[in-house]
């Protein structure tokens, strides 16, 4: 699927796992030409001074950005070694989101997380508890909520943030209820190194593309 906008810009963003990166929109060597297909998550976004356009999309992982023309590749169907394969229906969704401003100033990461994690409204029965509420919140709107689990060695909860637009940001996560302990850990849940915290909160400041993970009891 592809769209031709008359948007001018030297290069593109693409959203990848914990990050976003630029690539070329134009192919002046031989590294950009092999580049003419790339894999993207979310989103890409071709942006100008004061607007832009990024396709958002929940399961199509190849993109290209060429001069003015952005494209999306729905489906392939190689022949070898199944004759048949990706035969049959498809089903998937893919957005255009016109925006003000750069992709960080218009919402691109927010608009492609809420395509990819719908908010589902699940009914309360009665009692004298809250009316509504959260597991946990992050305040940073350039820091993402990578994960949540059970610590996989002991009793506790593994939460996992990434910053995800190239600037800094002072953070608050707030959990439902309060911390009886909370330390932060590396990518495998060791090397613990205990970390300040108030009530249910835990404040930090985090770098450009940082990954942090935390143990909470």
């Amino acid at each position: 699927m592809e769209f031709n906008t008359d948007i001018r810009a030297a290069k593109y963003t693409r959203d990848i796992a914990y990050a976003t990166m630029e690539n070329s929109c134009y192919r002046h060597n031989p590294c950009d030409k092999a580049k003419f297909e790339v894999s993207a998550h979310n989103f890409i976004d071709l942006s100008e001074q004061g607007y832009g356009l990024s396709i958002l999309n929940d399961c199509k992982y190849g993109f290209e950005v060429h001069e003015r023309r952005m494209m999306i590749s729905l489906l392939k169907g190689p022949l070898n070694p199944d004759p048949q394969s990706d035969f049959g229906e498809h089903n998937f969704i893919y957005s255009l989101y016109p925006h003000a401003g750069d992709w960080r100033e218009g919402g691109t990461l927010a608009a492609g997380l809420a395509l990819n994690n719908p908010m589902h409204v699940v009914p309360l029965g009665g009692g004298d508890g809250p009316s509504s509420g959260s597991f946990m919140s992050v305040t940073a709107a350039n820091v993402t909520l990578e994960a949540v689990k059970k610590c996989e060695a002991e009793d506790a909860f593994i939460v996992r943030v990434a910053e995800k637009t190239g600037a800094s940001a002072d953070v608050t996560l707030s959990f439902f209820k309060e911390i009886a302990e909370a330390c932060e850990c590396n990518l495998l849940e060791r090397e613990d190194v205990p970390c300040a915290f108030e009530g249910n909160q835990i404040q930090f400041t985090i770098r450009p593309f940082e990954i942090r993970t935390f143990k909470i009891k």
